[in-house]
């Protein structure tokens, strides 16, 4: 999707007149904002905004001919972002931010455009995610590497004992905002999606203690981390 050539083909092979477009293509970037290669950041914006934005144009003339829907496949986190998801994270809400944009720039044209913001769902995408990690790397001196490591092995702990959710609620929303008279503008799924969406109500002080604390980030994990004080 962020060859735009195929993405050219892809709509003229559909032809005139396209009902629903969905935009679920997406990869997973995690890690400290301070480690996180330049390289990373736009390989996530390429595929989760960019290329989701060229897509869209594509197809628009189509779906728009028949009064079509466009239903984008964001993240919570995009809303209430957990330490070391900043790279998913960033582009999620770029994303919801384009949903939106288009939400209304459509409004009067005929095409609705939701979006659904799933939880955590056992997919391949975090496999996928730590395999890219560790194929790029971190930049950053050695020393500033360390400082990450307590913290790190802590959130990998926590995920590790985070249950994944079905899939089948994301793709029941999908469904949804394709078929109903009146899809709702955001559909928020899973045990965990919803719950982390409420954060987004509570003061920002408190919101980041929950975070933190849910993640295993404690000030004694970068302690441990940090080389000592020669």
């Amino acid at each position: 999707m962020t060859d735009e050539g195929s993405v050219t083909a892809a709509a003229d092979l559909v032809g005139p007149r396209l009902d629903g477009l969905v935009n679920n293509a997406g990869i997973m970037g995690q890690g400290p904002v301070e480690l996180v290669p330049a390289e990373a950041w736009r390989r996530q914006f390429e595929v989760n905004v960019i290329g989701q934005a060229a897509v869209t144009r594509a197809f628009l003339p189509a779906l728009r001919a028949v009064g079509g829907r466009i239903v984008n496949l964001g993240a919570v986190s995009a809303r209430v972002t957990p330490p070391f998801f900043g790279p998913i994270a960033a582009s999620k809400a770029a994303l919801a931010a384009l949903t939106e944009a288009l939400r209304m720039e459509l409004r009067h044209q005929g095409v609705k455009v939701c979006l659904v913001e799933p939880g955590a769902m056992d997919t391949a995408i975090f496999a996928t995610a730590d395999k890219a990690s560790a194929d790029l790397g971190w930049v950053g001196s050695a020393e500033t590497r360390h400082r990450y490591a307590g913290a790190l092995d802590a959130v990998r702990t926590a995920a590790a004992r985070q249950p994944l959710g079905p899939v089948a609620p994301a793709v029941n929303a999908v469904v949804r905002a394709l078929t109903a008279r009146r899809p709702a503008t955001l559909y928020t799924t899973g045990r965990d999606g919803r719950a982390l969406a409420l954060l987004r109500f509570l003061p920002d002080g408190l919101r980041d203690r929950l975070l933190l604390r849910a993640m295993g980030v404690t000030a004694e994990a970068f302690r441990t981390g940090a080389p000592a004080a020669v």
